[in-house]
């Protein structure tokens, strides 16, 4: 096919030749340009698409970081609050105060049927899996037995809003509660945190919580949260303290939990946490469900 267009080309009158020459002599050039037009738009398309999306990860990385410096400030000034510094020792005494041991059974059988029928069924629906609810209660104590039976399994508030009851019973520690949840909800409403905890650097119990999830009256050295995001970061804590560091503020962003201590008369002796996790999260199911990872 080659030859017969040859041929036919040589054919051709002298005009006529020239003017094909003159033809593909133009046309290869300015195809030429065209694709070297093309090459370099679609590289400036991507770069633009490059710092476009560069643009976008940085400024939610200065929005995340911003996010976390003004919770820690806001944590500063809640653990420093003049009624924070009050209660948080009020509630660590009427906590190792509260009478749990007695009507155990009843107590037990009323939290055990809580975990059961109304948390299993609301983990198994997020995720898609069963839990084993007895590890759940592993090694609680009748104090914690008791005050989750107040405070979750006979609160009437469905779950993950528990946070609605001000009051369980006419105990010291229901009255301290009464006192201060009000305020410390106020705070939760507030800031958009995800709950704020009190917790005795002593002993490792959660004396107090706003939402009332199941980590709510656990112990964070031996109970069945110790290996939890607020958990390790608990331990992370205190073994700061104990090694002699001279420690406030201990902040995770994989588990975005940030504690702060509460000094009294200059001694490390109470612990405020808060738990600022993003407000996607803030669901009854996802709350619930964080508690246990």
């Amino acid at each position: 096919m080659l030859e017969t267009w040859i041929q036919k080309f040589e054919d051709y009158p002298l005009v006529k030749k020239m003017t094909v020459i003159l033809c593909v002599i133009g046309l290869v050039p300015t195809v030429l340009t065209a694709l070297i037009g093309l090459y370099n738009s679609s590289s400036s398309l991507e770069e633009q698409k490059s710092e476009a999306l560069l643009a976008i990860a940085q400024l939610k990385s200065d929005s995340l970081k911003n996010y976390f410096d003004n919770s820690k400030s806001i944590l500063k000034s809640i653990a420093t609050n003049p009624a924070t510094i009050e209660a948080t020792p009020r509630f660590i005494d009427a906590f190792n105060r509260y009478d749990g041991a007695t009507q155990m059974q009843t107590k037990m059988q009323s939290l055990s049927a809580f975990y059961d029928n109304v948390f299993a069924t609301s983990y198994k629906a997020q995720t898609g899996s069963d839990i084993d609810t007895g590890l759940l209660l592993d090694g609680a104590n009748p104090t914690s037995i008791a005050l989750q039976n107040a405070y979750i399994s006979n609160n009437h508030y469905p779950v993950g809003q528990k946070d609605q009851l001000r009051q369980a019973g006419t105990t010291n520690y229901d009255l301290v509660h009464k006192e201060y949840h009000a305020n410390f909800r106020q705070y939760v409403s507030n800031f958009g945190f995800y709950d704020i905890f009190l917790v005795d650097l002593a002993s490792g119990n959660v004396v107090y919580s706003v939402f009332k999830e199941i980590d709510f009256a656990s112990n964070l050295e031996d109970g069945p949260y110790a290996q939890s995001g607020l958990g390790k970061v608990f331990g992370t804590l205190k073994q700061k303290i104990q090694a002699g560091e001279e420690v406030e503020t201990v902040f995770n962003d994989y588990a975005s939990i940030c504690l702060r201590m509460i000094l009294r008369q200059g001694l490390q002796q109470r612990l405020f946490t808060l738990t600022v996790f993003p407000k996607q999260c803030s669901s009854s199911s996802c709350r619930w469900i964080k508690s246990v990872q």
